[in-house]
Parts: C-alpha cells; sequence; structure tokens
C-alpha cells in the first residue's frame, strides 16, 4: 500500500514524502484471523486498531522525501504527531521512549553520504520504520539507527498510517484489504504490498 504525506501547515500542500506500507503475511495473517470474517472485509475502525496496535503484527513503512528533509524538521514533524496519537491509542506523551525515537535523527547517527549538507535527509533516501515482535527499529537506508520498545510509542506511529484520520486515506483502505486477503490465506508467504501479487522484503 503506498500514499503521499504532504506538509499541511501552510496554505500551499508542499510534497514531503512518498511511503509504502509492507506487511508481513504469517504475523498479520495469525494476529488478524479472529478481526477477518469470511466474505467482503469489514474495514471499520476496531479492525485498522488492530492491524495498528497489535504487537504480533510485523510491518514497516518505508519512506522516501520527495526533497531534501532537514534533520529538524523530521524531529519535529515525529514529536508533535506521535504525541498526539500516543494520547489517542492510550499511552502518554511524555512517554520516553518517544524523545529516544526521536533523537535517533540527531546528525552524527545519519551517515554523511545520506545526508545534504550535513543536516537534511537526501531526497529519495530510504527510512525504515519496522515493527518486529513489538519492537519499533528504525533505519536509514542500510543503517539502523535504533529500536524503542515502548508498544505505545509504536502503537502510535502505525495508528498515523492505519488508525483514524490517517496520513493518506486510500493506503490505509488498501492496506486493510491486503491484510484481510493475508489472515484468510495465510499459507503463502512473502509481503505483499499491494495487489497483483506476492513481493519481496522491503526494499
Amino acid at each position: 500500500a503506498a500514499g503521499t504525506w504532504y506538509d499541511g501547515r501552510g496554505a500551499l500542500r508542499v510534497k514531503l514524502y512518498d511511503f509504502a506500507v509492507y506487511l508481513d503475511r504469517p504475523s498479520v495473517g495469525r494476529s488478524l484471523k479472529k478481526h477477518s470474517s469470511r466474505g467482503a472485509p469489514r474495514l471499520d475502525d476496531e479492525y485498522f486498531a488492530a492491524m495498528a496496535h497489535n504487537r504480533e503484527a510485523d510491518m514497516t513503512v518505508v519512506m522516501m522525501p520527495a526533497r531534501n528533509i532537514p534533520l529538524k524538521l523530521i524531529q519535529s514533524e515525529y514529536e508533535q504527531i506521535l504525541q498526539r496519537r500516543l494520547a489517542k491509542v492510550g499511552g502518554t506523551p511524555e512517554d520516553p521512549d518517544l524523545k529516544k525515537m526521536i533523537d535517533q535523527f540527531k546528525g552524527g547517527n545519519v551517515p554523511e553520504k545520506h545526508l545534504h549538507q550535513g543536516s537534511s535527509v537526501k531526497k529519495g533516501t530510504k527510512i525504515r520504520f519496522s515493527r518486529r515482535q513489538g519492537v519499533l527499529h528504525t533505519a536509514v537506508e542500510d543503517r539502523a539507527l535504533g529500536a524503542v520498545a515502548s508498544e505505545d510509542v509504536c502503537a502510535a506511529f502505525f495508528d498515523m498510517y492505519l488508525g483514524s484520520n490517517p496520513i493518506h486515506h486510500a493506503a490505509r483502505m488498501e492496506a486493510g484489504g491486503i491484510a484481510h486477503d493475508m489472515a484468510q490465506r495465510p499459507q503463502r508467504g512473502g509481503v505483499r504490498p499491494g495487489p497483483g501479487g506476492d513481493a519481496p522484503s522491503p526494499p
């Protein structure tokens, strides 16, 4: 499932990122089995909350900046959005793992080759956020930045894409349909980012 993130702070909609959501078929299929009835999927808020908040449903968001994005902007945007999402999922905006996650994007942690003038992530750089057994892992290209174990921070992050008022509604609906298919047919291996068959692991 793919979408775009726009900067909505001003009057003009400025494209910041393209992103894709990758779902792990075995873990998503198992964890959402009880939420996926036979026939047409019922893709309501309860279903998407189960996707976003279930620590057993492994998934990855891959983001690619559409322009050079200042590290400080990444930090401030995620801090503001995730504070609100933390309250929404039942956590606390003061969760210490939120600061730990935000601090992963300090200049010294991101390899210089992926930075523009030492302070902005270069256009087209792949940023990965992966949930594996309830732990949120962050990487820039092949460089791991760190991981946080807070289930609330992890749930809040994926709630941005799968919860109510998502960043991209169509991508949310597509991911929900794919997850339903995985729950109905968990025997097929691989990660499926969209219609048309299985695909390899997130790039």
